[in-house]
């Protein structure tokens, strides 16, 4: 029997896309944003053989220690090349099917093959590239929609892709939310608190104080 799960989101958005210094490719001669993964490769590869001073290609946090770096560094990948993290009865898939390995052998041969992908990358956190991307260092990278107001106040001319291609597009987008275990013991308070914590004046309050999203609740309106 398949088991349904239902949850109340309470976080929404922010997409990992690809950013673009587009000074950088200009005066690499770039001219058109890539939309393959063949389109990444190329355009990386035309970055890194102009041999502009202190210019990264392309940026990647692999040494950042949050599971949350995988939300730059493999799910995309891993989606764009046909796979999934899970199978349809919730177990972890990643052994189902090639697209897992296909991701990962996509971003050795960046390393390694097409070495686009720096030695710096291999010691850098997600702040790192942030601050590398807004300082004018770096070409190409897979950051947080939410940051792109800091490259505006840097100064930097930007541009994006919302996800490359491979067998499809894809990307990921938060959804952080509260589930109410089937073990609860007060579920009717479980369901008060719930309700509580996504009401207009709550998401209004923890989305302008604490958290740079958009509030999911009707009215909660970010001033």
């Amino acid at each position: 029997m398949k088991v349904a799960q239902y949850a109340l989101p309470f976080i929404v958005g922010n997409a990992r896309v690809l950013y673009f210094n587009m000074d950088i490719l200009n005066e690499a001669g770039v001219t058109e944003l890539p939309t393959t993964w063949q389109d990444l490769v190329n355009v990386c590869t035309q970055v890194k053989e102009a041999n502009l001073e202190s210019v990264i290609p392309f940026a990647q946090e692999w040494a950042d220690l949050a599971i949350g770096a995988l939300n730059n560094l493999f799910y995309p990948y891993l989606w764009q090349a046909g796979g999934d993290i899970f199978n349809e009865n919730g177990e972890v898939a990643l052994t189902e099917n090639d697209a897992a390995v296909k991701a990962a052998q996509f971003l050795y041969d960046l390393r390694y093959t097409c070495e686009i992908l720096p030695d710096e990358s291999m010691s850098m956190t997600g702040n790192d590239i942030r601050d590398q991307f807004a300082g004018g260092n770096v070409a190409v990278a897979s950051m947080s929609a939410n940051v792109a107001s800091i490259f505006d106040e840097a100064g930097i001319n930007w541009d994006f892709v919302p996800s490359l291609e491979d067998e499809t597009k894809a990307t990921w987008i938060a959804a952080d939310s509260l589930i109410m275990n089937a073990a609860s013991e007060n579920k009717e308070l479980a369901a008060s608190l719930m309700k509580h914590i996504t009401s207009p004046a709550i998401m209004e309050k923890f989305h302008s104080e604490l958290s740079a999203f958009l509030p999911i609740s009707k009215g909660g309106v970010r001033q």
